[in-house]
């Protein structure tokens, strides 16, 4: 009897926990913030799903993400940014996402003319 009930205890238990604990994707939608307005192209990657996209000339953005995904966003001109994102950021409408500006500071300058 005890055989039957520890078998039926891991059969139908065991299955329910390890499906709870899967979490459920969705859309997530943000906007890139900037002291520029050139925010077109700027690529957004779900490093857990390896899923990725691009943002709008006005730097919205959609992906399919979960809680405790981790978002990178990266750009030639801007420096790149990681987050990990939380139930709280999908209660909201749009993610704001801030991002600096990549400067390279040139040690030597060279003018010929010809």
């Amino acid at each position: 009897m005890n055989k039957i009930l520890l078998a039926f205890m891991v059969f139908t238990i065991v299955p329910s926990v390890a499906i709870a604990q899967e979490s459920v994707r969705k859309i997530l939608k943000g906007k890139i913030i900037a002291d520029t307005n050139d925010l077109e192209g700027i690529y957004v990657v779900n490093l857990k799903t390896e899923r990725s996209t691009v943002t709008d000339s006005n730097g919205y953005f959609s992906i399919l993400a979960a809680v405790c995904d981790t978002l990178m966003f990266s750009s030639i001109q801007y420096k790149g940014v990681k987050i990990q994102l939380k139930a709280a950021d999908f209660s909201k409408d749009l993610l704001f996402v801030k991002m600096r500006t990549l400067m390279n500071q040139l040690k030597e300058v060279m003018v010929f003319q010809y």
